[in-house]
């Protein structure tokens, strides 16, 4: 793989849980308010699949970036002084 490709792929791969956890979110989501209620896209299409996909990615990606990992961080700095002052 490239290595641009690379990095990316290892980038998805870490987000996957939170994809995971949230991906049920998104697709209720889609289908609620771009389906039912404005009408614009039918999410049992090839477009509408790719959509969800999409937007389940991008939102899996931020729920990683900006509420995991800081969130990790900052767990691992209360265990290390709370081991630290045993």
């Amino acid at each position: 793989f490239p290595e641009w490709l690379a990095g990316r792929l290892v980038e998805l791969g870490d987000a996957s849980y939170a994809t995971y956890l949230s991906h049920y979110y998104i697709v209720a989501a889609f289908v609620k308010i771009l389906h039912q209620r404005l009408g614009l896209i039918d999410p049992f299409t090839p477009l509408g699949v790719l959509l969800i996909i999409a937007i389940a990615l991008i939102a899996g990606h931020f729920i990683y970036s900006y509420v995991d990992k800081p969130i990790s961080r900052w767990l691992r700095g209360v265990l290390r002084r709370k081991l630290a002052g045993r």
